[in-house]
């Protein structure tokens, strides 16, 4: 991860400037319109391109519409004078040129009852056949001309016009569609824009496809052809077979014959024509985007180079450069930036002017707190002299024969020379350190016998206020360390004599840690009355006494954490207070160190009964004190087990049964159960599922199994009755002080079973793994190992069978079966194998026992490395 911000710190540094923080945020505000309109440009297109064609086409539709019209007027007049004139002598041809010029191509008359009938006018059509004339001497009307639907004739397709007469005679004549076929023929537009005339029936009289003239094809069926023969008039969208095409038509009808005229035109000419519209529009947005775009690079570089001229004159005067002023800006720069640079130089002017009387006054200020160090440390060795004559004089006179009040006195004498000389030795520890010229020395430290020593200091004065005192060193902390032994002896002693001072009659823990990285940390806790918030900082200055007043409770010049703060500093350290009114108080130092080589380390929680020169200064672990259920039939194992928790600091409550102690597990709650497996009637396994399945108090407190018998079959059951962990019997005193401590880390399982933990696990792949990648990231990895193992044995069980030949499952299978072989994980290796092996064959369905034994060999390996990182954290 390091490296790649390395490679991108560059990149960073290049855009992480003001003038393009401005542009981007121009170019934000000028793209966001631009954006939407290119991208509803083709819509806004369409739907202009779809409405003028609703409109245009609808026009073309009503005027072919109104040519037919006319010429259907125009046939009728023209067949109403031939039958206004047929009981005249017809003297034949002298009608001709008024038929030919409407279309006819025949006209006929028909006495009543003759079927031969008079051929009036042919050009070059025959009269029809009977079953045609039948046919349409059934729709003929008396009064008025009658129009047939479209029609075949030996001669192509024709329309009838029909009539009687009055004295009864049958009138029929036929025109050919050719000047419909004229008229549709000069509607074109696009590219396959057309126009379509049906007759009455929906068949078709003219059209671009000629075989649909020629056959007068039936084209009744489409919706837009119904609502014309129906009389309706407007504009459709709807699939048009000849053009396999969506198409959208203006159609309406001829009023007095029943025709239909449509005008259609495939959708995909009008989105073309809206691409290319869209286009035209885009590339106009694009060119005022880049317009804009640079309109705003030139404006952001009038509010930007002012600013950056600022900085760059900041940076130079920081550098030393004490000339460097900001030069004059564009004319076009803001007037709030010109004005800034006017102030910003005149500050400049005016710093430089006062700089050489404020140097001098630095100058005059340190040679005169020199001069105090240097007074109060000739006054401090001058003092210390004779109060060193006065102390040997009171040791020597204290080796004569005295009476008990001359002893009463000389000891008032003795205790309160002491007292200053400390004094006296405080105020040349605060000039020596405050000196700047301290020279670390660093040795070898005993961190048990320079703690022994410091409460054996202070274990007279805590007897004479009733206050405890109790020194814990966490688990694996070496005993040896490297530092400057005397000033860790005086952080340490100083926050212990404070505590000592300021908590009377109160408990003082002292706890001892150690990081990997090489940081020592000493916390002292008291419970006196804390100090407030707004005094927390003041505490470590010099002479500083919160209570000043003639009454206070304690005594001292306030120097003690002020030369822990020196010293903390000295050493590079870091040193916190918390503490609130009432609370007590909590130091914390974290001081470097280096680690002694070939040093031991402490055991968990352990610092030694040395540190304990006193009945009433009690040594705890670091853990805090935990209520422990001890279930065991045996009675002398449940002493045992009482003894060793009582002397961690720990409370016991017992049973000596199955049924006890689910008595005592339902009446309150326990911070950890230790529960004995052989027990008659009801063993630990039971228990603990009858605890896990009802909620009850101690339903998530950890259970720890002690037991003789650690077959495997005996830990796949305690396991799979959802115990944390495993002691072998005897258990013993460190066992149970490491699990305790885990419990309050908030660690997972734990387990002491050696022999168990290798045949599951191997520990020198793990170990190399430490190696490569520390305790930490080992432990990450390995509970994302197992966190990824327990995920897929849940899909695998819960996934249909159809789903388990799925190549992202067999593909984590294989991942996670690898790594397992990595890690010498044998057993979770194996039974992933077997699982592998399966959904490859498509077996898998099956294998229920197969995943069982995979969630139980993920619990014994989880629990396998906690307990091999354990052991390589304490090695």
């Amino acid at each position: 991860m390091s490296d790649r911000l390395r490679l991108l710190t560059p990149f960073w540094n290049t855009i992480n400037r003001v003038r393009i923080y401005i542009f981007l945020g121009m170019m934000v505000v000028i793209s966001t319109p631009l954006i939407l309109l290119m991208q509803n440009s083709y819509d806004l297109a369409y739907q202009r391109e779809l409405n003028k064609v609703e409109q245009s086409h609808l026009v073309i539709a009503d005027n072919l519409a109104s040519t037919l019209q006319r010429f259907a007027t125009d046939l009728e007049a023209t067949f109403d004078f031939v039958v206004a004139n047929h009981g005249l002598a017809y003297a034949r041809g002298s009608m001709d040129q008024l038929l030919e010029a409407y279309s006819f191509r025949m006209v006929a008359a028909f006495s009543s009852g003759d079927e031969t009938g008079e051929l009036l006018y042919a050009r070059e059509f025959a009269l029809p056949l009977k079953p045609v004339l039948d046919n349409l001497r059934q729709t003929a009307v008396g009064d008025s001309s009658t129009f047939s639907g479209v029609q075949q004739s030996p001669d192509g397709p024709v329309i009838y016009i029909t009539r009687l007469s009055p004295t009864g005679a049958f009138l029929v004549g036929a025109i050919d569609t050719s000047f419909l076929i004229a008229q549709q023929a000069d509607i074109t537009f696009g590219e396959r824009g057309h126009a379509m005339i049906v007759d009455h029936e929906g068949r078709v009289m003219a059209h671009p496809k000629k075989e649909w003239v020629e056959t007068s094809k039936d084209a009744s069926g489409l919706e837009v052809v119904q609502r014309m023969t129906s009389g309706q008039t407007g504009v459709m969208q709807f699939y048009a077979p000849p053009l396999k095409a969506d198409v959208i038509a203006g159609y309406t009808s001829v009023p007095t014959t029943g025709w239909g005229a449509m005008v259609p035109q495939p959708i995909s000419e009008l989105e073309d024509a809206a691409s290319v519209e869209a286009t035209n529009v885009i590339h106009i947005l694009l060119l005022l985007f880049l317009l804009a775009a640079l309109a705003s690079w030139i404006l952001s570089g009038l509010i930007a180079r002012p600013i950056h001229s600022l900085s760059q004159v900041v940076v130079e005067v920081r550098g030393g450069n004490l000339s460097a002023r900001v030069p004059k800006f564009n004319p076009l720069t803001p007037r709030e930036l010109i004005s800034l640079r006017s102030v910003f130089n005149g500050l400049l002017d005016s710093w430089s002017d006062n700089r050489a009387l404020l140097e001098g006054s630095l100058e005059a200020a340190k040679e005169a707190n020199m001069r105090k160090s240097e007074a109060i440390s000739v006054l401090s060795h001058e003092m210390r002299t004779p109060l060193n004559g006065v102390v040997g004089a009171v040791d020597l006179l204290e080796q004569t024969d005295l009476t008990d009040l001359q002893k009463k006195y000389l000891g008032f004498v003795n205790t309160s020379s002491n007292t200053l000389l400390k004094h006296v030795n405080n105020v040349l520890e605060v000039s020596r350190l405050d000196s700047s010229k301290v020279k670390l020395e660093k040795e070898r430290v005993d961190l048990s016998e320079l703690m022994r020593d410091i409460v054996q200091e202070n274990s007279a004065q805590a007897e004479r206020s009733g206050s405890g005192i109790s020194v814990s060193f966490a688990s694996g902390m070496p005993h040896n360390v490297e530092t400057d032994a005397g000033l860790l002896r005086k952080i340490a002693a100083n926050l212990v004599g404070n505590a000592v001072k300021f908590a009377p009659g109160g408990h003082i823990d002292v706890l001892l840690g150690f990081d990997p990285k090489g940081i020592l940390e000493i916390v002292v806790k008291d419970n006196g009355p804390g100090i407030g918030a707004a005094d927390i900082e003041s505490v470590f200055e010099p002479f500083t006494v919160l209570d000043a007043s003639y009454g206070r409770n304690s005594e001292g010049t306030g120097l003690g954490l002020s030369i822990v703060a020196m010293a903390v500093e000295v050493l590079d350290g870091q040193i916190t207070l918390n503490s609130e009114v009432g609370a007590g108080c909590e130091f914390r130092v974290q001081i470097p160190v280096a680690i002694f080589e070939n040093c031991i380390q402490f055991a968990g929680g352990d610092s030694g009964n040395s540190l304990l020169p006193q009945d009433h200064l009690k040594q705890v672990g670091i853990a805090e004190r935990k209520h422990v259920l001890v279930v065991d039939d045996n009675e002398i194992n449940r002493l045992v087990l009482i003894e060793m928790l009582q002397r961690l600091g720990h409370r016991v409550s017992t049973a000596e049964d199955g049924p006890d102690a689910l008595e005592a597990a339902t009446a309150e709650r326990f911070d950890l159960i230790l529960m004995d497996i052989s027990m008659p009637g009801m063993d630990g396994t039971e228990v603990a599922r009858a605890l896990r399945d009802h909620d009850g108090p101690n339903r998530g407190t950890k259970i720890v199994a002690q037991t003789a018998h650690t077959s495997p079959a005996d830990r796949d059951r305690i396991f799979a009755a959802k115990m944390q962990g495993l002691f072998t019997k005897p258990v013993s005193m460190d066992e149970l002080r490491t699990t305790l401590n885990g419990i309050e880390n908030g660690e997972g399982l734990v387990c002491f079973d050696d022999e168990a933990t290798k045949s599951v696990l191997e520990l020198a792949p793990l170990r190399n793994l430490v190696s490569a990648t520390g305790l930490r990231a080992t432990d990450r990895s390995l509970d994302e190992l197992f966190d990824e193992a327990s995920l897929i044995i849940d899909r695998l069980k819960s996934c249909a069978p159809s789903d388990l030949n799925d190549g992202i499952v067999i593909s984590r299978v294989h991942n996670t079966s690898g790594a397992c072989a990595t890690l010498g994980a044998g057993l979770l290796h194996s039974n992933f194998s077997k699982i592998e092996e399966c959904l490859k064959r498509g077996s898998m369905s099956s294998s229920r026992d197969l995943l069982e034994a995979a969630e139980r060999a993920i619990v014994k390996t989880r629990n396998a490395a906690s307990n091999l990182l354990s052991q390589l954290e304490h090695a």
